[in-house]
Order: structure tokens, then C-alpha cells, then sequence
């Protein structure tokens, strides 16, 4: 499990790519709802869009970070994206990001 500060510094680096990327997201880090004790905490996502393949490519993006942050830094991230339903998304397109 990652220290307080290694979440947020990592966190902040998945904030700034994906947003410079899709300007109208957002993201913010959650450390109060309930969680695994593995779990370092909770990202939520808000799209800033009704584009449906734009969310599905903001959620491709950003659960890249999520894994590139886990594999590079034992950051374990559980990411949720607000005000959507279901997220179209093959894996094999995940490999673009």
C-alpha cells in the first residue's frame, strides 16, 4: 500500500494528463469512501461530456494511468466515472492509449 503522499503526487500526474487531454474532465481523489485495505483510494471521474465515445475514451485514458500507476509505483486506485451508465470498451483498444 502507498503512503498518503505517493497517491496524491501520482494522482495529480493522472489529473494533469487526463485534463489536458480532454479539458472538459475532471477527476478528483476520494480517500473517505470505503475501501479495501489494499486500496489506496477511490478516483472519480466526471466526464464534462454526453459524447458517448468521448467517455468511453476518457475511461480508456485514464484507467491506462490508473494501471501504469499501480505497475510503476504500487499505487492501487480504484476509479469510478460519475453520471454515466454503462462504459462501452473493448480491451484490445485499450492498448492505444
Amino acid at each position: 500500500m502507498a503512503t498518503r503522499e505517493e497517491t496524491e503526487r501520482r494522482v495529480e500526474e493522472i489529473i494533469d494528463a487526463v485534463t489536458r487531454e480532454f479539458p472538459g474532465a475532471s477527476i478528483s481523489l476520494d480517500f473517505d469512501t470505503p475501501r479495501g485495505e489494499h486500496e489506496d483510494g477511490f478516483l472519480w471521474i466526471t466526464p464534462g461530456t454526453d459524447d458517448r465515445e468521448e467517455i468511453n475514451e476518457i475511461w480508456g485514458y485514464a484507467i491506462k494511468l490508473v494501471q501504469d500507476a499501480y505497475q510503476e509505483d504500487d499505487v492501487y486506485l480504484v476509479a469510478r466515472m460519475r453520471g454515466v451508465g454503462v462504459i462501452d470498451r473493448d480491451r484490445p483498444a485499450d492498448a492505444d492509449f
